[in-house]
Order: structure tokens, then sequence, then C-alpha cells
């Protein structure tokens, strides 16, 4: 049977991209799959994603949010959304790499590889200076 658009995108969104990573304590504040509004390069792979293309989109943000208004309330500030905005880092990972990912978490056999060659393919196109180019 056919997997449903829904389950492939439940899948993407069931794998931690920084899972190992120790962080400084961010906050996830969005897990969605959206479509690209601009041309960009995956987080993972470093591959070119046009707009409009579907991406998984991870904001996460170091700042203490149980201080900050919430943004629908009149009293946020420009200082609130200035201390939000310089802590905030945004994630665009690729179809490629949710589904070498959501591949990976299926394999039973416990060899899935496939998201670690997508982010060694990442390190090599960074070593090449590719990723500073616009898509």
């Amino acid at each position: 049977m056919p997997e449903t658009i829904s389950a492939r995108e439940d899948a993407a969104l069931g794998f931690d991209p920084f899972d190992g990573d120790y962080g400084d304590g961010e906050t996830r504040i969005i897990d969605a799959i959206v479509e690209a509004p601009e041309p960009v390069r995956c987080h993972i792979c470093a591959g070119p994603i046009k707009p409009g293309t579907k991406v998984r989109r991870i904001v996460e943000t170091s700042a203490d949010l149980e201080d900050i208004p919430e943004f629908g309330s009149d009293c946020v500030t420009k200082a609130d959304l200035a201390t939000y905005e310089r802590s905030r880092s945004e994630y665009l990972i690729c179809e490629p790499c949710c589904d070498a990912a959501r591949k990976d978490n299926a394999d039973e056999s416990g060899e899935g590889d496939r998201l670690d060659r997508r982010y060694a393919l990442g390190e090599r196109r960074r070593r090449k200076g590719k990723s500073h180019e616009r898509p």
C-alpha cells in the first residue's frame, strides 16, 4: 500500500537532526513541513532548495520565552522582538534528506546510513564553498 503524504510528513518529523548535540538549551518553537519561501540551501546536504519545494522547517530560540509576552498581546515591545530575533536559529531540510532519515528509521537491519551519507555530502559541498552560492 502506498504511503500517504501525511504519513511521509509525520515520518520526516520523527527524526531529530540534532540528536547527540548538546546545544545551549534552545527551545524548538516550530517544527513543520512547509513550502520553502525563497531559494535556500539544505541544512544537512547543503543542496539547493527551490521556492515552493516542500521542506522541514525547524526554528529554535535560546531566548527565555517566559519573559516575552505572547506575540498577539499589545504589550510586546520592539526590544522583546529584538531579543527573540537575535536568539533565533532556523534550519530548512530538503525532501531527499527527510526521505533518507525516514528510510533509516524504517530499516530493521540497523544498517541505515542514508542520512549519514547526506551529512557527508553536505560537508563536501561546504568544503568546496558551493553552499555560499545562491541556489
